[in-house]
């Protein structure tokens, strides 16, 4: 099972800003959670950025986990 950290700064704007982004991120996760590698855990730092769509946001997680995969040693 992959699992999901997250890490949002005070820099990232006010609570419910950052809230906001943290509920879009565990939604995009959801999203593509059965298509990541199983065993890993990601942490994911949001930095300050303008928001973007829900659909961009599932992008970026499976790109970067699919990334992520390409360079670790397989689990034994």
């Amino acid at each position: 099972m992959t699992r999901l950290g997250l890490c949002v700064s005070r820099k990232g704007g006010g609570a419910v800003r950052r809230f906001r982004v943290k509920r879009l991120l565990r939604e995009a996760f959801r999203a593509v959670q059965r298509s990541l590698p199983a065993g890993r855990d990601l942490v994911v730092v949001a930095r300050p950025h303008d928001e973007w769509p829900a659909e961009r946001y599932r992008a970026a997680l499976a790109e970067s986990a699919a990334e992520l995969d390409r360079g670790l040693p397989a689990q034994a």
